[in-house]
């Protein structure tokens, strides 16, 4: 006879195979696409990081010929017909990319936490509406848009670049931001945990950091490609 718990251990161990079962089988292109994005996105970009940084016209010594130069074992993706190594670009690329997705998480959570705890604080349910009106008239707007009118006036610095990419993630954060502490407070979480002795730092960074930073690197990864595109086209333009 099968002792009393060890069948509990079996069943929570079967509850949480089926619920898992269950999440994928509902969701498994999402994690599939999560899983392919994350895979090439992260070993372009720890190449790009622990490798020694190649700008798109580095050579490598060769002369110019009249044809490009196939991959092989010394250059993976061969070499253009002036000498240009493709994986230096490559890498360049990734590098770039990372950097921008990194910088934009993070300005984005920044801003995000900032202006939503100030206009909860001050505005409470008339600020959320505010922002999620801003939200709702910026999303329909594709990035590649945004960042060709910002580009254009602004200039395409990388700095500039990644305080764009965490300026459009912060706008829809804030509004989030904005409507989590007013569940908190309509809850009773924020008199609640005053109560116990903590600040509002730790209550921001405990309770809506840990939720706003999945968000931000949502949004970035979902704002880069158009970025990226138009930095493209900005380059194309000069």
């Amino acid at each position: 006879m099968v002792p009393k718990f060890q069948n509990r251990k079996r069943s929570r161990v079967k509850y949480s195979m089926d619920r898992s079962w269950r999440a994928f089988s509902k969701g498994w292109d999402f994690y599939l696409f999560v899983v392919g994005y994350g895979l090439v996105f992260g070993l372009l970009g720890i190449a790009a990081l622990a490798l020694p940084d190649l700008p798109p016209g580095a050579t490598s010594g060769s002369v110019w010929t009249t044809e490009e130069t196939a991959p092989g074992t010394t250059h993976w993706f061969g070499l253009t017909h002036s000498g240009s190594d493709w994986m230096g670009s490559v890498l360049h690329g990734a590098g770039v990319s990372v950097w921008l997705a990194l910088l934009g998480t993070m300005i984005g959570v920044s801003l995000g936490l900032l202006v939503g705890m100030l206009w909860g604080f001050l505005f409470q349910d008339r600020g959320e509406r505010m922002l999620s009106s801003a939200d709702r008239m910026l999303s329909p707007i594709p990035a590649l848009v945004v960042v060709l009118a910002l580009g254009a006036g602004w200039g395409t610095e990388f700095l500039t670049v990644a305080m764009m990419l965490g300026f459009l993630c912060a706008i829809p954060l804030a509004a989030k931001v904005t409507g989590w502490f007013g569940e908190m407070n309509w809850r009773g979480e924020v008199v609640a945990a005053r109560a116990m002795g903590w600040t509002r730092g730790r209550l921001m960074l405990d309770q809506l950091c840990t939720r706003v930073w999945k968000q931000a690197a949502a949004l970035a990864a979902m704002w880069l490609p158009g970025i990226l595109s138009a930095l493209t086209a900005l380059d194309f333009a000069r």
